[in-house]
């Protein structure tokens, strides 16, 4: 079965950072943020503040914080932003914390933090409700392979995790990169599983 007939949307990711209260109030001057745009996991939104990101000369601006807060920050980047940056993320799961071998800048409007740890690219992840994940036999931490069928380009998204939770709705996270390099028509049709 597709994507689409199992209910599971598919997200396009963009770079974003999630902050804990300390940085948040360090960088804005508050803990308060406000909610620009609902995001499909319940509880999740895209706020209206971002930050820009600076490693040595090179700056990525406008990096949207997402919400809410968390008890530690994790910026998420795509493998092309950490190129321009002259960097090096590891692949890892959503807020899974690293040690970075760089350090970096978190710039806002009221300060600056300098961090050398969290920065990541996204691990593939598909958000399954507890119902879903027993219809297709998931469970919570497995590794799966997803193919990926368009007109003009296939592949294979190898080792995306499953994170499974009575309170998300069913949805695979890709990033920017991936979607460029397998997304023609962004029809979830086009996703299936490879048992």
């Amino acid at each position: 079965m597709n994507f689409e007939e199992l209910g599971i949307k598919v997200g396009i990711s963009g770079r974003h950072i999630h902050l804990d209260s300390e940085k948040m109030e360090t960088l804005f001057g508050t803990t308060d943020l406000e909610i620009m745009k609902s995001l499909v996991q319940p509880g999740e939104f895209a706020s209206a503040s971002t930050v820009d990101i600076k490693v040595k000369d090179k700056v990525i601006p406008n990096i949207r914080v997402l919400g809410p807060l968390r008890s530690s920050h994790q910026l998420e980047l795509s493998a092309s932003d950490c190129r321009k940056l002259k960097v090096s993320a590891p692949v890892a799961n959503s807020a899974q914390q690293v040690t970075n071998d760089f350090e970096y800048e978190i710039i806002g409007p009221k300060g600056t933090v300098v961090v050398n740890t969290n920065c990541i690219i996204a691990r593939a992840h598909i958000h399954l409700d507890l119902v879903t994940a027993e219809r297709i036999g998931f469970s919570h931490g497995q590794l799966v392979a997803v193919r990926i069928e368009n007109q003009n380009r296939q592949g294979i998204i190898e080792n995306a995790i499953c994170r499974v939770n009575e309170k998300y709705l069913p949805e695979f996270h890709i990033d920017t990169d991936e979607a460029s390099a397998f997304m023609e028509s962004g029809v979830a049709s086009n996703f299936t599983f490879v048992k």
